[in-house]
Formats: structure tokens, C-alpha cells, sequence
């Protein structure tokens, strides 16, 4: 667990399946429209399904930041990948999201070179803010007919060996 004033990070569990789902639901409905095409919308709605959100929770990928025990977000790490990183539209802005980013890189560098993820349109400015860099940028079309346009990005350690 980890804590910064009122923010508390900690492993989800089972008990937390439904929290993780619908805030990811509801992040993803309330900001993706504003960059990305109806279809598009949907295909991040189906990626992040209650069952592949409830796999990551039962091998201990998923945490969620708490405010005052309410849910704000969450991000999934798995080896050296952060993935699912969501914070609900309420609670943007106020470096929430850099604290996760913080926590994830955290782990990864304790075993890892280099951190990477999937970059989608609205995450993107803080990623780079936080020292990503583009590895590829990539393409794939959705049931809808729509394309989502995507970049993956990696961010080496600083540690000095």
C-alpha cells in the first residue's frame, strides 16, 4: 500500500471487481467520445470487459487509488507493461493520475529496464510529459469498420548500476 495525503494505493481484490469495471466504464464513456469515433468507443468498452479485468485481479495486476475510501482510478501492471490506467472524470486533474504512473513505474524498476504501455489519444501528453518515448505506432481496425490509431511507448530506468 502506498499513501500520499488522502490517496491510498493498494492491490485490488475480488471484493473491488465491480468498482474497477464501472469506473473504467465510466472513464472510458465519459472522455474517449471526445477523441475517438463511436465505434472505437465501444471496441475499449468490450477490450475491458468484466472478465478480463476480474483474470488481471485474480494473478494481482490491479490497483485502485482511493480518496477518502472512493475509488478514483486504477492501473493494471503486468510485468513491465501498465495497462488500464483510468481516472475517473471527477478526479482528473489533480495529478491522480501521475501518482499511479508513479506507483507503476515503481514496480516495474524494481525488476525491469524499461516500462511500456499502449498509449491511447488521451493519455498520451502525460506520457510523454513523464519521459515515454514512441516505439511504434500502430493501427487496427475495429468491429465497427472504425481504426484506432494507437502508439506504443516505453520509458527506460534511471537507475545507475
Amino acid at each position: 500500500m502506498e499513501r500520499r495525503g488522502n490517496l491510498k494505493i493498494s492491490l485490488a481484490d475480488m471484493t473491488k471487481l465491480e468498482t474497477v469495471f464501472q469506473n473504467t466504464r465510466e472513464t472510458i464513456q465519459q472522455i474517449y467520445p471526445e477523441y475517438y469515433p463511436k465505434g472505437t468507443v465501444a471496441f475499449f468498452l468490450n477490450y475491458h470487459s468484466r472478465e478480463r479485468i476480474a483474470e488481471d485481479i485474480s494473478y494481482e495486476k490491479v490497483y485502485i487509488i482511493e480518496e477518502k475510501q472512493k475509488c478514483a482510478g486504477t492501473i493494471t501492471i503486468n510485468n513491465n507493461q501498465i495497462g488500464r490506467l483510468f481516472v475517473l472524470p471527477d478526479y482528473q486533474k489533480q495529478g491522480i493520475g501521475s501518482f499511479l504512473m508513479e506507483f507503476g513505474e515503481k514496480q516495474i524498476f524494481r525488476k525491469y529496464e524499461f516500462a511500456s504501455l499502449d498509449s491511447s489519444l488521451p493519455g498520451k501528453k502525460m506520457y510523454i510529459k513523464r519521459g515515454y518515448k514512441v516505439t511504434k505506432s500502430c493501427s487496427l481496425v475495429t468491429g465497427s469498420g472504425d481504426i484506432l490509431y494507437y502508439e506504443e511507448m516505453s520509458k527506460m530506468t534511471l537507475k545507475v548500476k
